[in-house]
């Protein structure tokens, strides 16, 4: 069963990290605190990612504003930075079209 959101009442589709939905819900979110982290898949497909930089540092990333991780490859049996994609993937939470419409208002302003 699908979440809805407690602001729009509409279904939670899209993943933010929690401590980013709170400072959305608040508008307390600014561009200047948002970290892109991409994620290379074995399958060849890209994950995207949106932390706030506290969140990166707690995880041990560099203080930029995209990051890049790479999955394990199961043929190589190489696990890469498969501990910290899964770090990362207890950070997130869902959120609902227009808060995600509302976080990318913000992540796209010059």
């Amino acid at each position: 069963m699908m979440s809805s959101c407690e602001i729009h009442n509409l279904p939670e589709v899209f993943l933010l990290s929690r401590e980013m939905k709170a400072l959305l819900v608040t508008n307390k979110l600014m561009k200047e605190n948002i970290v892109l982290v991409l994620v290379n898949l074995q399958s060849g497909k890209v994950g995207k990612y949106y932390i706030t930089k506290d969140e990166g540092k707690h995880l041990g990333l560099h203080d930029g504003n995209s990051v890049t991780l790479f999955d394990r490859n199961k043929e190589r049996k190489e696990l890469n930075d498969r501990f910290l994609v899964i770090k990362l993937s207890h950070l997130m939470t869902e959120v609902c079209d227009s808060c995600y419409d509302n976080f990318l208002a913000i992540y796209k302003t010059n």
